[in-house]
């Protein structure tokens, strides 16, 4: 059977690649397929699930949409590329006091350039842009990248862009600037966008790279789309410029394909993958977008988002066992022990002869420049391109003090040179056999080593871990439920440690019979929408604690991929009249203008905001867009005082991914 508009959509994660076949004209899935996302070499993974799907309806695809986690996953567990962040005519003290709290953790690759800008963009003082030179040279063979943000550059981007010609005069390295990104006022926030966007600059290059060379190899030649953030598409060139509006564009698409699939018009949805769980609300048919920025991790960014909450919660989260057996999930993804022993047989041996010693680590990249790394963890990538896999006392042979040796591999861990392998939920789904992928008989040992040490039962063990899931994913739900509220009893910053342990009570509180005096629910009253792989295995007893249904189907596996293929390029855009005396200003994300009277000023506003949406459509691929615009008038005071504040002008410029064929 012929079809006519078919896509192909392709979602890479953490864990697994899937892909989708989608029918536009039919609103179809016409074929889907899963395979394991191979870290070390992306290809593979892609190569596989394309294989598996309808080969005679891969052929008439004519595009290809793609989304992924890797982005996600990056900030999550703090990897990425090495980034020098260059600001001007910043507070060095405002930045050392306040970084912290935006997920930036270390100040000590800034560098601060001295400037004088005014609060309107005038610059009475440019920087000294020999010694900016220099700085540039001394630095340059240390960086992968760098982020440029001047003070106020969001109302005059000139010395940004300045900056930005200096540095491509000197070194071949991508340079991001924060206008390019936002136009918040919040310059910390603008910074750590730009940092972002320039540390995932080589993460989302070799995921498309590897999506072409496999699309090439089948000679599949046809327009290539990326999700974004805040649920719309754009096209892999444009991804490659700004890689951090695909920040959020794994959790994106699985919340568009699950609300496909769910058809609810109010829900929560809960994507479970490999790294991570993400969840956003759904209300009268649409997902709530976050007024302030995605925020992934402890990452707070100016990208526009879909709101979406993501926790460290997936089938790779780590499971660890303390001295007194307590079981504990970690946040950091890592390969599960399983798949680790089927690539390399003598990982089983290591464990049968000291299941104590658990902790495995293998190379994912033979090329880093091991100039930029330090002594030990230099003597440790050698070693690793050596040995492909090294277990922790291994690795303490090598670098005699053991802090010393830890704090190296997480050095390579952090750079994505090498990847742990530990015991993870998907390990003791294999020993239940909820999952069959391996041989489950390396996490077998382990848990054995375990039951026998504290006296108790590998089905104990493997209860017990999978009550934790349950707990951590009740508890995120709960968290979402209170933030989203619309009765807004509680912020986000007032859901403190006594509300998350009250969380933990009621789902515990749920799981035993208690002749206790005090009992309570915390109750949904919208259904809970299941996506990913792993979900049918805890979601169900998670939502009946929570007083409500899950909704999960055949498709929720690949809702992700669903999701990238049935998505449209959408762009928003606005544009701010300010009031005041007899003369109005008007504020564009690219210039500003004023005029003589309301109505003038209101003309420039909606002219700019459609020609700015149509552009910036255009360049993410696409045709004809169509443009609406709306118009806000905010006003401040009460009957007869009312004073005319700003007006916000907005332009959607739209188009549906087929028609750009």
């Amino acid at each position: 059977m012929t079809h006519k508009n078919i896509a192909l959509g392709i979602d890479t994660g953490g864990t697994y690649t899937d892909a989708v076949l989608y029918d536009y004209d039919e609103r179809i899935v016409l074929s889907k397929a899963k395979s394991v996302t191979t870290h070390e070499d992306l290809t593979i993974g892609i190569s596989s699930v394309l294989d598996k799907i309808d080969q005679d309806i891969l052929k008439q695809a004519c595009l290809v949409s793609l989304s992924t986690t890797l982005a996600t996953n990056a900030c999550v567990e703090n990897k990425g590329g090495k980034v020098k962040l260059i600001l001007i005519g910043c507070y060095p003290e405002l930045f050392e006091r306040n970084c912290s709290k935006y997920g930036i953790s270390s100040t000590s690759e800034f560098e601060y350039i001295d400037a004088e800008i005014t609060i309107d963009g005038v610059i009475n003082r440019a920087p000294d842009w020999d010694n900016f030179d220099e700085i540039i040279r001394k630095c340059e063979k240390n960086f992968d990248s760098f982020a440029v943000v001047s003070l106020w550059g969001m109302k005059n981007p000139e010395l940004e862009l300045s900056a930005k010609a200096h540095i491509q005069s000197i070194v071949d390295k991508p340079v991001v600037c924060g206008h390019e990104l936002s136009t918040a006022l919040d310059i910390i926030k603008r910074a750590c966008s730009a940092m972002l966007n320039a540390r995932l600059l080589p993460i989302i290059a070799d995921f498309i790279r590897a999506v072409k060379q496999i699309l090439g190899e089948r000679n599949i030649d046809v327009p290539i789309f990326i999700v974004r953030s805040d649920g719309s598409i754009m096209t892999a060139e444009f991804a490659l410029d700004k890689p951090v509006e695909t920040l959020l564009c794994g959790p994106a698409a699985s919340v568009l394909g699950g609300m496909y699939l769910a058809d609810t018009e109010d829900g929560l949805l809960i994507d479970m993958g490999g790294t991570t769980s993400d969840i956003a609300l759904i209300r009268r048919g649409a997902p709530i977008l976050t007024p302030s920025g995605a925020v992934v991790g402890d990452f707070k960014t100016a990208v526009k988002s879909l709101q979406i909450n993501t926790v460290g919660l997936g089938g790779d989260t780590l499971v660890t066992v303390d001295r007194y057996g307590e079981v504990h999930l970690g946040v950091r993804r890592v390969r599960p022990i399983c798949d680790l022993a089927t690539q390399f047989p003598e990982v089983t041996r290591s464990i049968y002869y000291t299941p104590s010693d658990n902790r495995f680590y293998y190379i994912l990249n033979d090329n880093y420049d091991v100039n930029q790394l330090g002594e030990l963890p230099r003597i440790l990538y050698e070693e690793l391109k050596v040995r492909r896999w090294m277990s922790g006392n291994t690795i303490a042979s090598v670098i005699k003090e053991s802090y010393l040796a830890n704090v190296a591999i997480e050095e390579l861990e952090n750079l994505g040179i090498v990847l742990r392998s530990g015991l993870t939920p998907t390990d003791v789904m294999m020993v239940r056999g909820d999952y069959d992928m391996w041989d489950k008989k390396p996490a077998e040992m382990i848990l054995q080593y375990y039951a026998k040490d504290f006296e108790t039962t590998v089905e104990a063990y493997c209860e017990e871990i999978y009550y934790k899931v349950k707990e951590r994913m009740f508890c995120s739900l709960a968290r979402m439920l209170f933030e989203q509220d619309e009765d807004k009893y509680f912020s986000p910053k007032e859901l403190d440690a006594r509300m998350e342990q009250l969380f933990h009570n009621a789902y515990y509180k749920h799981t035993i019979e208690s002749d206790s005096v005090l009992d309570y629910q915390i109750i949904s009253k919208v259904p809970i929408i299941g996506v990913g792989a792993p979900i049918h295995l805890f979601l169900p007893d998670v939502a009946k604690a929570l007083g409500t249904k899950s909704i999960i189907n055949d498709y929720s596996p690949v809702a992700n991929a669903l999701g990238a293929a049935i998505c449209k390029i959408r762009v928003t855009e606005e544009v701010t009249i300010k009031v005041g005396g007899r003369k109005y200003q008007i504020f564009t994300r690219l210039r500003s203008f004023v005029a003589s009277s309301y109505q003038a000023a209101l003309e420039i506003a909606q002219r700019e905001a459609e020609a700015i949406a149509k552009e910036e459509a255009e360049k993410r691929g696409a045709v004809n867009p169509t443009v609406k615009v709306t118009i806000n008038e905010r006003k401040a005071g009460k009957k007869k005082e009312v004073i005319h504040m700003e007006t916000i002008v907005t332009a959607t410029a739209e188009c549906e991914m087929y028609a750009t064929i």
